[in-house]
C-alpha cells in the first residue's frame, strides 16, 4: 500500500511539474488558457456525477462516507468525546470534485498528445491489420472500462440478468469485481507494449516537418532548420513522461482500490466472500486518554469539528 502511495505521488508531482511550465513561461499563453479551460470543465462534470445515484453509477461514495462517519464517531467516542462525525457529505463531494477537476487539468495535454499520436499510427499501420485493431483496442479501453462502473449497463447485465436456456446469470459478484480490475490492468499494458508504435509515430513529426519546410518559400539557414528538427528529438522526453505517468496513476490506483476494496484477483475462478467496509472493529480505547493534554487536544478538535458542520449547515 506504501508503495503504491510513492508511485502515485511521483507520477502526480511529474505531471504537475510539466504543467506548471506552462504558467511560467510567456509564450504559453494559449497552453495555459487551455489547462485553465479543462479545470472548470472537468470541474462541472465531476459535480454532475458525483450527483448521479449511487443505483446508476458505482462510486461506492455513500458507503464509504457512511463507514468512516461511523468509524470517526466511534473513535471520537471511546476517546470520551461526544461527537456526530466529519463534515457534511456535500463537503467531501465538492473536494472530491475539486480533485477530479486537477487531475483532469494534469491529463490535458497527455490526452492531446495520445489523440495526435494516435491518428498518426493509425496512418502509418493502414496496411497492417492487426496492429490496427491493437491500436483501437487501445484508444477504446478507457471508454469500456468507465461503461464497467455504469450499473445498468454492466454489473445488472452480468450478474443480475437471467439469460435464455442458462440456470443463472453469467458472473458473480466476486467474479465481476476481479474481470473490472484485471480489465484495467490489461488496459494498461496493452497500452505500454504498444509505446514504441506511438513514439515511433510522434518521431515522424520531423520527418513532416522537413517535407513542410521544401514546400514552403523563402530561405532558412542550416542551424535554424537544425533546432526545428532536433526539437522534436528534445521532447521525446517529455512526450515519453506524459504517456507512461498516467498509465502509472490509473495502475497503482487500481491496485489500491483491490487493496482498500478486499477484492482479489482469483475471483473469477472461485467465489470470495465481500468485503464489509464497516465490519472492523470498534477502536480500543486508548492509553493516552490518561494524559490531559491529549484530552484536551481531542475535545478542542471535537468542537472544531462541530462548529464546521454547524457552518455547513448554515450556508
Amino acid at each position: 500500500m506504501l508503495w503504491c502511495l510513492l508511485v502515485v505521488g511521483f507520477a502526480l508531482k511529474i505531471l504537475l511539474s510539466l504543467t506548471m511550465q506552462y504558467f511560467k513561461s510567456d509564450e504559453s499563453v494559449g497552453e495555459r488558457s487551455t489547462v485553465i479551460v479543462t479545470c472548470f470543465s472537468y470541474l462541472l462534470v465531476a459535480m454532475m456525477v458525483l450527483i448521479v445515484d449511487e443505483q446508476k453509477l458505482e462510486i461506492g461514495l455513500d458507503r464509504a462516507y457512511d463507514s468512516f462517519n461511523k468509524s470517526a464517531a466511534a473513535f471520537l467516542e471511546t476517546q470520551g468525546l461526544d461527537s456526530k462525525g466529519p463534515a457534511s457529505k456535500l463537503v467531501l463531494k465538492f473536494f472530491l470534485a475539486l480533485w477530479c477537476a486537477l487531475i483532469g487539468a494534469l491529463f490535458t495535454f497527455p490526452g492531446l498528445r495520445m489523440a495526435k499520436m494516435h491518428w498518426d499510427c493509425l496512418r502509418y499501420c493502414s496496411e497492417n491489420n492487426v496492429l490496427k485493431l491493437l491500436l483501437n483496442m487501445s484508444f477504446a479501453s478507457p471508454f469500456v472500462a468507465v461503461l464497467l462502473w455504469i450499473k445498468p449497463v454492466a454489473r445488472d447485465y452480468l450478474t443480475s440478468r437471467v439469460f435464455t436456456g442458462m440456470t443463472g446469470p453469467l458472473m458473480s459478484d466476486s467474479a465481476f469485481e476481479s474481470m473490472r480490475l484485471l480489465f484495467v490492468v490489461a488496459a494498461v499494458v496493452l497500452r505500454l507494449a504498444l509505446m514504441p508504435v506511438y513514439l515511433q509515430a510522434y518521431l515522424n513529426m520531423a520527418y513532416y516537418r522537413l517535407e513542410e519546410q521544401k514546400k514552403e518559400a523563402g530561405r532558412i539557414t542550416n542551424i535554424e532548420l537544425q533546432k526545428k528538427i532536433a526539437a522534436v528529438f528534445y521532447y521525446l522526453c517529455v512526450v515519453t513522461l506524459q504517456y507512461v505517468a498516467p498509465l502509472l496513476l490509473c495502475l497503482y490506483f487500481t491496485f489500491i482500490f483491490k487493496t482498500l476494496g478486499g477484492y482479489s484477483w482469483l475471483g473469477m475462478f472461485k467465489d470470495v466472500p465481500e468485503y464489509s467496509v464497516g465490519s472492523e472493529q470498534t477502536p480500543g480505547r486508548s492509553p493516552l486518554v490518561e494524559n490531559g493534554s491529549i484530552q484536551d487536544t481531542a475535545q478542542q478538535f471535537s468542537l472544531a469539528l462541530d462548529s464546521l458542520k454547524q457552518a455547513n449547515f448554515h450556508c
